[in-house]
């Protein structure tokens, strides 16, 4: 028998953690758009800049 466990990730990082308080302070609204500029000319997508860049 197999078991599905479900996890979120605001369950796994702490509420004191650095990134909760650098995400507070910065949106990622701005490095978004700039990414998905230079995403449309480049033919393979992988797991995407921003992904590589959070």
């Amino acid at each position: 028998m197999q078991q599905v466990e479900m996890v979120s990730l605001e369950d796994l990082i702490p509420e004191n953690h650095n990134y909760r308080k650098f995400a507070k302070l910065w949106s990622f609204d701005y490095v978004e758009r700039q990414l998905k500029k230079l995403e449309k000319d480049n033919p393979f997508k992988g797991y995407g800049l921003l992904r590589l860049f959070k």
